[in-house]
């Protein structure tokens, strides 16, 4: 079956989180923006005419940009910042953009144990991914990642990170 995207613009509420949070969520979006170019580029100079991740790219471009200004405003307040009427397809993209870094992550740690790097330097990169695993779950991600993320990683990878998490 062929790959489709169009972003699922249904209302699933509000989110509400901390600056730091939302300066996490903004970095980890940015993962799967750069991803997304990168495969963008590859096809492109390919030959290709037609460009498999427009849509994407321009949805988490708007996400991004929503995000930086509820940032921009983080300096008057010391509490959450809450974005509205989230919708369903930002959720999405927002879950496999956890997923995504955390997949990163494992592999990039699983590549250093097997290089015998000693555990508290272990410990140390296992401390590293833990707001990104804060943020997968909470409550409001409890929609399945965009479809987006199967082209990336292996759901055997998915799983790997998921048990990998339990672990942690």
């Amino acid at each position: 079956m062929s790959y489709s995207y169009s972003l699922d613009r249904t209302t699933a509420g509000d989110i509400s989180l901390m600056p730091l949070d939302w300066g996490t969520l903004h970095n980890v979006l940015q993962v799967l923006l750069d991803e997304l170019m990168n495969w963008n580029q590859r096809v492109g100079d390919g030959g290709a005419r037609k460009i498999p991740y427009e849509s994407e790219i321009q949805d988490l471009y708007r996400i991004m940009t929503s995000i930086s200004r509820k940032l921009k405003c983080s300096n008057d307040h010391d509490g959450f910042l809450v974005e509205p009427r989230v919708s369903i397809g930002s959720l999405r993209l927002k879950k496999a953009a956890l997923i995504l870094l955390l997949c990163r992550q494992q592999e990039n740690i699983e590549d250093k144990k097997g290089e015998g790097w000693p555990s508290a330097a272990l410990d140390s990169l296992n401390e590293e991914i833990k707001p990104v695993q804060e943020l997968l779950e909470k409550q409001w991600l409890d929609y399945e990642p965009r479809e987006v993320i199967w082209q990336l990683i292996s759901k055997a990878q998915h799983e790997k990170v998921i048990n990998f998490n339990q672990q942690s």
